[in-house]
């Protein structure tokens, strides 16, 4: 019995030191996933280097009761493990431990399942649930110890189960489980029982603001994923909340409705002038690029098709020389203001010559009474 365990304990711990070794390779303790819900609910999830052996099925704390290891903190045990596990297979070997001890009786599930436990992503993620353990508790149920529960589905038929709680800023994973597809609806009931349920709606993946990738479902697989959730609010009396999703389609139909209006404006306006074969004036309207162009075209259209032979020539062309005329008059004007100001500056010159040649007249009359009076004093 002993050499069968002792076989187990290495078939075990080669799958650990290789999801081990995967989970440092992948760096999954650097990135975080923020979750979105239809509820309008928003989490950081993220796993730590502390959850790697809770989610491997390992129990810790009996590996530090017995003494063989030097390290204390969950992951550094995990790696102490990987390192010197013949330190556990020879006291299997001896019937001195035995692997119920070590492992979860579902550390298969767990092993294979590891991978998916690291991530939350769209694809897999059957519905978020908010815990709620009053709820439980009102119920008559042994309230689970967590703030958020996912469940999510493997391509092996079975159902996986991460309860989070949140701590500081980011929701940790404290529980996993395993269920057969078709052998979960019990266990599921009485987590499920009364609780508010959602769907995953989007996430956001990066290890920071710079590089983060934002991830939406579409309209068809939220309509896909809300029919799943149906299912379970009639199997396990639970209540759907897409309440936030709600809100978000209620303002961008409101903002969708205002651009619809000021376009129905727009087509008005365009539908009579194409009536009466008036030129639209584009000149008061805030329009696009594409309007732009739409409105010249059926103001050439208008143009080319009126009977007067004269005005043949397209709108567009004639507006644009009406904008170089513009832009010649403007030059023009422009021209004639710098004219003004000299012609002002030169008649201000006249006035201040003007003025000193009054100035010197005076003063030649003054002079020239002097030298009269000199020459013929008074007697």
């Amino acid at each position: 019995m002993a050499l069968r365990e002792m076989e187990q304990f290495n078939e075990i711990m080669s799958k650990i030191k290789y999801l081990v070794n995967w989970f440092k390779y992948n760096s999954y303790d650097s990135p975080y996933i923020r979750v979105f819900t239809s509820s309008g609910d928003s989490f950081n999830f993220k796993i730590q280097k502390d959850n790697i052996a809770h989610l491997l099925g390992i129990n810790t704390s009996y590996l530090i009761s017995t003494g063989s290891f030097k390290n204390t903190s969950s992951y550094e045990l995990l790696v102490e493990l990987c390192e010197n596990d013949y330190r556990i297979s020879t006291k299997i070997k001896d019937n001195y431990i035995k692997l119920s001890d070590i492992f979860s009786k579902h550390v298969y599930q767990k092993i294979n399942c590891f991978k998916s436990n690291t991530n939350i992503n769209l694809a897999n993620t059957i519905l978020v649930c908010k815990y709620n353990r009053n709820k439980a508790i009102y119920e008559g149920l042994e309230p689970r110890n967590c703030d958020y529960i996912v469940l999510k589905e493997t391509d092996n038929n079975k159902i996986l189960e991460l309860d989070l709680i949140i701590n500081n800023k980011y929701a940790l994973p404290v529980s996993s489980r395993v269920y057969e597809k078709n052998d979960y609806e019990n266990s599921l009931r009485d987590l499920l029982t009364n609780q508010d349920i959602a769907i995953l709606s989007s996430i956001i993946v990066g290890k920071d603001d710079y590089d983060a990738k934002k991830i939406y479902l579409s309209e068809e697989q939220k309509l896909e994923k809300l029919k799943r959730l149906e299912e379970f609010r009639e199997k396990f009396n639970c209540y759907i909340d897409v309440t936030g999703d709600f809100k978000y389609y209620c303002n961008r139909n409101k903002i969708n409705r205002t651009i619809g209006k000021t376009n129905y404006n727009l087509y008005d306006s365009l539908i009579m002038s194409i009536l009466y074969g008036n030129i639209i004036d584009t000149e008061q309207l805030d329009l696009t690029e594409q309007q732009l162009s739409l409105i010249n075209a059926i103001n050439d259209t208008i143009m080319s098709g009126t009977n007067n032979k004269s005005n043949k020539e397209k709108f567009s062309s004639l507006k644009e020389k009406i904008i170089l005329l513009q832009n010649q008059n403007a030059s023009l004007l422009s021209e004639n203001n710098n004219l003004h100001n000299q012609i002002t500056q030169l008649i201000q010159e006249k006035h201040n010559l003007e003025q000193e040649a009054k100035k010197s007249k005076m003063l030649i009359k003054t002079v020239m009474s002097a030298i009269d009076t000199y020459k013929n004093p008074m007697n």
